[in-house]
């Protein structure tokens, strides 16, 4: 026979937006269904992308696109810069940063982060107070001030 929603013992979720935001646990819960989060099983890949858009972003590889669609090979726009030497700034230190960091370290470069959620003995972790003069905000001019060759 078929199975349907009612031979249904579990859920396994993957995470596609924040948290369980996607699943509605009230009726999971009536029907007795368990869901359980798959927390980091894709910290992995994005770690891996936040490394690969750094290397890029550095290269100016992204801004050339249009360029190279165009037929021509802008060979010096895309020189850029290296990351070995660079300093990656993470604003949280959870399981994906702490893997970019991993993979920022491995390609020489060093790392800063901030968490107030993490103990301050951690070497990598900066301990700055939260307030309306010191808030990071994802915009690029006003993270780039931060450190002068930062990449935003």
């Amino acid at each position: 026979r078929a199975l349907g929603p009612r031979d249904l013992a579990f859920a396994l979720q993957k995470p596609v937006g924040f948290d369980l935001d996607n699943i509605d646990l009230d009726v999971c819960r009536s029907r007795s269904i368990i869901v359980i989060p798959a927390t980091g099983v894709n910290d992995l890949s994005v770690a891996e992308y936040v490394i690969a858009a750094a290397m890029s972003l550095l290269r100016g590889a992204y801004a050339a696109t249009a360029s190279v669609r165009g037929g021509e090979w802008p060979r010096q726009s895309c020189i850029g810069r290296e990351i070995a030497g660079k300093r990656l700034g993470l604003v949280g230190f959870g399981g994906i940063a702490r893997e970019a960091a991993q993979r920022a370290r491995a390609l020489g470069m060093s790392v800063s982060a901030h968490d107030p959620f993490v103990d301050a003995g951690d070497p990598d972790v900066l301990k700055v107070p939260l307030s309306d003069s010191t808030i990071l905000r994802p915009e690029g001019r006003r993270i780039a001030r931060i450190v002068g060759s930062s990449v935003a």
